[in-house]
């Protein structure tokens, strides 16, 4: 069976030397911030090369033009 990971977005992108480090978030459904908002906490982080990450970003963005042209809400965010 494939492992899988949810996420709810990317908390943080750094590049570090030759490598890019993606962390991932989820909404916490019982940690909240200030403002009662649920809070994002750390799930798992992805560290690639450089060339791995222009190229995946190259794939997200192919993604993001597809789902815009069939949805309105890619249209809304490009």
């Amino acid at each position: 069976m494939e492992q899988q990971l949810f996420s709810d977005g990317i908390g943080g992108i750094s590049v570090i030397g030759s490598t890019v480090r993606i962390d991932f978030v989820e909404f916490s459904p019982t940690e909240k911030d200030t403002n009662g908002q649920h809070k994002a906490v750390f799930v798992k982080r992805i560290v690639m090369s450089l060339e791995g990450f222009i190229h995946s970003a190259a794939k997200i963005q192919a993604a993001i033009e597809t789902i815009a042209q069939v949805t309105q809400i890619g249209r809304a965010h490009v």
